[in-house]
């Protein structure tokens, strides 16, 4: 569709009225994910994705992230809700609810939305540290068993680190900021270009997995192993979601203009992830058009063009969630009530739930039952202020798992779709990525100046021992790390504040990342590789 309006809260208004013609169901089967109530919707089979849902808690971010969002952004989240609500006042709803015996749904609202768009970039950006961890226990465990060194075969064999393909998007980079590494260097210097490790090397001093946590991290994966929208977080490696985009200078081509392809490999689903509209603001000066693609459920264009600029993206992973091993203290009735840090309690919140499930096939209409669900068995979610308001996991004795994602935070990607559609240079589209925070991507660019470009974008915490350069008791953050203060595993609290800086953790300065404009040699491309070359010396973080 081409979407004309007076402003942009009307060409929202009429967006949302088009998805949810299109796409209604859809949008509200991943709400009801996102919000741990797909039971309430499918029946009682849902109830184990609802448990875990409402654990991680994204509906709850999408609350916070609605309530530090600006008066604008406000305003266009519920103009789309407006447009949305009054296609389903005004029509029958699609026919998959009269097969579930479901007769009336929710208005949807503006944290509907930024509830999905959390739902997408947890997808996009999440991993749970966990089947590595197990890996290595286990690797250890029969190590002992049988006589061999599990922790090498670990580091040195299984997961090295070295990518398939040494070529990379932005060569030079890391040179250019004062980095080290991104080249094999020479055998002798090793030791210069890698991460140090404290305590002596991996045979002198391995890390070991607690039996505790082992314990713990095999319950987690039991929980989630079979919940597709998680069970690509328990091994990322194994679940790589790839993409490929590339830009060509105009310098190359027969026009003069710049060429740009980016081909976003999600899902293929029925229906598609997509979709696609051509939205014209007739706003007087400040008009502007923008055409491509976006995810039913949120205003706007994710990826597309603009009159003057067009951009895509490709994911990638970095590493923006951990998993801590906390001590806990509990109460009469085995709760946890409080992490212990360096000694000091910290209280844990407690939120209580209530589960219900549609009764589908009993020829009654919207009949829901509430689900019996133990206090202990997601009828509590607990959640440590700490961790950023992260989840707890799991729990045993004294131990819980915890996960401290940069996503639980009120981040901004709504606003950068909105700065994005307005960009008319790099620069513009280099400020509207400060407020992509989460959902890591590779973005591509190119506009009608004849520029490309290269950038990456999401708020990247800087973890204690690894900012002074090394890896405190060889535990890198790819493993289930230290939460008692024990070791210097934790996220850096924020003293130097970045523009549009959404978590309250020191992240990575934006110049650092990697990022190139118009390149010598006229052409960029990415597949999801490692853009800069930080592992081609095929040194993993312990040796």
């Amino acid at each position: 569709p081409t979407i004309k309006g007076s402003s942009e809260a009307d060409v929202a208004f009429v967006q949302g009225y088009l998805h949810a013609r299109d796409r209604f169901f859809q949008m509200d089967y991943n709400l009801n994910i996102v919000e741990g109530r797909v039971s309430e919707l499918v029946g009682q089979p849902g109830l184990a994705t609802d448990v875990q849902l409402r654990t991680l808690g994204l509906y709850r971010a999408a609350l916070a992230k609605w309530q530090a969002a600006d008066d604008v952004v406000k305003g266009i989240l519920q103009a789309y809700a407006n447009g949305v609500n009054t296609w389903l006042g005004a029509n029958p709803l699609p026919p998959e609810y009269a097969a579930l015996d479901l007769t009336t749904v929710d208005p949807w609202t503006p944290q509907d939305t930024l509830s999905y768009a959390k739902l997408v970039a947890f997808g996009l950006s999440h991993d749970l540290d966990i089947d590595a961890t197990i890996t290595l226990g286990t690797y250890q465990g029969f190590g002992d068993a049988l006589g061999f060194d599990g922790t090498a075969l670990f580091f040195e064999d299984t997961h090295r680190s070295q990518p398939i393909d040494g070529r990379v998007s932005v060569p030079g980079f890391l040179d250019s900021i004062g980095g080290i590494g991104g080249a094999p260097a020479p055998a002798s210097d090793k030791n210069q270009s890698s991460l140090q490790t404290t305590g002596g090397d991996a045979s002198d001093n391995p890390v070991r997995i607690d039996e505790t946590v082992l314990a713990l991290a095999m319950e987690v994966r039991e929980k989630f192993a079979d919940i597709p929208v998680l069970a690509a977080s328990l091994a990322p490696r194994e679940t790589d979601k790839g993409s490929n985009e590339w830009a060509v200078s105009g310098d190359y081509t027969e026009s003069g203009f710049p060429l740009v392809a980016n081909d976003p490999h999600l899902s293929l689903d029925t229906p598609s992830v997509w979709h696609e509209a051509n939205l014209v603001h007739e706003m007087g000066e400040d008009s502007f058009s923008i055409a491509g693609v976006i995810f039913p459920g949120m205003p706007g264009i994710i990826q597309g063009c603009n009159d003057s600029i067009c951009w895509g993206s490709t994911v990638h992973p970095m590493d923006v969630s951990d998993v801590f091993a906390d001590n806990v203290q509990r109460n009469a009735l085995t709760l946890p009530t409080h992490t212990v840090h360096n000694g000091n309690p910290e209280p844990l919140q407690q939120i209580y739930q209530s589960y219900f499930f549609n009764v589908v096939g009993d020829g009654e209409p919207d009949n829901m039952v509430r689900a019996p669900v133990g206090i202990d068995a997601g009828g509590i979610t607990f959640v440590s202020p700490r961790r950023n308001n992260g989840p707890v996991l799991a729990f045993s004795g004294d131990q819980a798992l915890i996960n401290q994602y940069t996503g639980w935070g009120p981040t901004g990607e709504v606003k950068f779709t909105r700065m994005a559609a307005k960009a008319r240079n790099v620069e513009d589209f280099k400020a509207a990525l400060q407020y992509f925070d989460v959902g890591s991507q590779n973005w591509i660019y190119g506009d009608v100046d004849g520029n490309i470009g290269y950038f990456t974008s999401a708020e990247i915490p800087l973890r204690a021992d690894l900012a002074q350069g090394t890896v405190d008791g060889m535990v890198p953050p790819w493993i289930i790390r230290d939460g008692t203060g024990a070791l210097n595993h934790e996220w850096l609290p924020v003293s130097n504040p970045q523009p549009g800086q959404a978590i309250p953790f020191e992240v990575l300065p934006y110049e650092e990342m990697p990022q190139i404009v118009n390149p010598p040699w006229g052409y960029i491309a990415n597949a999801n590789n490692d853009p800069v070359g930080t592992t081609l010396d095929n040194l993993s973080l312990i040796h």
